[in-house]
């Protein structure tokens, strides 16, 4: 009880950080848009104006465009990152409160799988990551929406963690059950580590000095998430030498 009263007032802390990064992000980028007349490349605008000078008229412009495009990117992010982690405490709390409500039917895993890899091809793309998959045609009983939330969160914490190198997603049939592989190239993770992964706030417990954001949330909600769908999820890893995390989901069964 000591430990996990220790482990919330960590999360707390570093919520708190979290959601002042992204908020900061936000103000600070959204009070440049509002008072954009002070912009140097807003004023130049102006000075080129006058001139009638085409291409200097046209230079200041796409200047000016591109410092508008650059704020509003990074306001787009922020409010990204503000979103999941609000999200992820959302589902914490309906966890916790047995109020998580699923939406259980015939999923064609492939298709979703695939359809995850692309919307998240931008991140990998954006490190020069590699992603394979090789994807069994296999139904399952699951809610399409969770199932579509813990492959992302998976493949994010995949490319978050490797720098190069390769990431590939499998799944297979064990028995009655459908095994998704998520496999990176990436850092690794401890022994010790490997014990708490799925602990709520695990990420908070290593302290602030950490090489990634996080709040430690979403393997423990993978796993909450996973398990209320009669499916189990394990990690498997060593340092330098890249992470498999495992889970299983009931195979589709027609009761015709």
């Amino acid at each position: 009880a000591k430990q996990a009263d220790e482990a919330k007032t960590q999360f707390l802390n570093m919520i708190s950080h979290e959601l002042r990064t992204p908020l900061t992000a936000v103000l600070g980028f959204n009070s440049f848009l509002a008072n954009h007349t002070k912009l140097p490349s807003y004023n130049a605008l102006r000075e080129a104006l006058p001139s009638g000078d085409e291409a200097t008229i046209r230079a200041a412009l796409e200047q000016f465009e591109k410092d508008l495009g650059q704020f509003t990117g990074r306001i787009q992010a922020a409010g990204t990152q503000l979103k999941a982690l609000i999200d992820d405490m959302l589902d914490l709390a309906r966890i916790e409160a047995n109020n998580l409500r699923l939406n259980l039917r015939c999923v064609e895993s492939a298709a979703v799988a695939r359809s995850v890899i692309e919307q998240t091809q931008t991140l990998a793309s954006e490190k020069g990551l590699e992603i394979k998959f090789d994807l069994i045609d296999a139904p399952i009983y699951a809610d399409e929406t969770r199932f579509r939330q813990i492959l992302t969160n998976l493949l994010g914490n995949a490319y978050k963690f490797t720098d190069q190198g390769l990431v590939e997603v499998r799944s297979s049939l064990q028995d009655d059950m459908v095994v998704f592989e998520v496999q990176d190239s990436g850092i690794g993770i401890s022994k010790e580590m490997q014990n708490q992964v799925f602990d709520r706030f695990a990420q908070a417990k290593e302290g602030t000095d950490r090489r990634n954001n996080g709040v430690g949330l979403g393997l423990a909600i993978c796993k909450d998430l996973i398990a209320a769908q009669n499916g189990w999820i394990k990690v498997k890893s060593e340092i330098g030498s890249g992470t498999t995390m495992r889970f299983a989901l009931p195979l589709w069964r027609s009761k015709a």
